[in-house]
């Protein structure tokens, strides 16, 4: 039994331990660095998600991901629904250092522990009216 418990726990240190890939785009010639991050929360609001990640350091820290990110030719985010063992996780691709897009890797059902609700007396607007994705590293 604890060995069931266990793996998940190694995997994501692990996960966490070899964030750095670099993934090469032939047909436009360009390279991407992507981060990857382990996701301990998610909420979804009328403006956008409220995401607790994990940095390789194990501090705790939150971005925000607005709704229009994900919709368009243009967009910046991606959600992939998954019941994958190592989700949930968001992937951070950066184009010649600079941010390029996101992927949530969620868990499909909401009533999964790491989804949370925002509390409707917070006023978290002004958090997704960033052009970029926010994340601390360190």
């Amino acid at each position: 039994m604890v060995k069931h418990r266990l793996i998940p726990g190694i995997f994501a240190l692990v996960f966490t331990l070899s964030t750095t890939l670099l993934v090469a785009q032939e047909d436009k010639g360009s390279v991407y660095y992507v981060k990857s991050l382990v996701i301990t929360q998610v909420a979804m609001g009328t403006n956008g998600y409220k995401v607790t990640y994990q940095n390789s350091r194990g501090k705790l820290y939150n971005t925000y991901i607005p709704h229009q990110w994900f919709v368009g030719t243009d967009r910046k985010a991606e959600r992939i629904n998954t019941l994958s063992p190592s989700a949930p996780y968001m992937d951070v691709y950066y184009r010649d250092g600079a941010f390029s897009h996101v992927r949530l890797f969620l868990i499909s059902t909401s009533d999964h522990a790491t989804w949370i609700g925002i509390d409707s007396d917070e006023d978290l607007s002004s958090n997704f009216s960033a052009e970029d994705l926010v994340v601390n590293y360190n």
